[in-house]
């Protein structure tokens, strides 16, 4: 059985999910905001699990590793989409 996609335009949780080895798979404009994108993740088995770690409070990350991700994976992502 396949999964349904997960989508965010929260960028700290994209690159938490990065972090986690979440693969992302596209970015499609955000219906709400022209001027934000929305990441288009493979919906892993742990990515409620994830999810609710993140928006908890309760993440446990290398800070660099996490900015490294943040800054050469996500933020790259969308300057690729402009």
């Amino acid at each position: 059985m396949d999964l349904e996609p997960f989508t965010t335009s929260d960028t700290p949780l994209a690159a938490y999910l990065r972090y986690h080895k979440h693969q992302i798979v596209g970015l499609k404009p955000d219906p709400n905001d022209i001027k934000r994108k929305v990441y288009v993740f493979i919906r892993e088995d742990n990515t409620d699990l994830l999810i609710e770690e993140f928006y908890k409070g309760d993440p446990q990350v290398n800070p660099h590793l996490f900015y490294k991700i943040l800054v050469k994976d996500v933020f790259k992502k969308l300057r690729e989409s402009r």
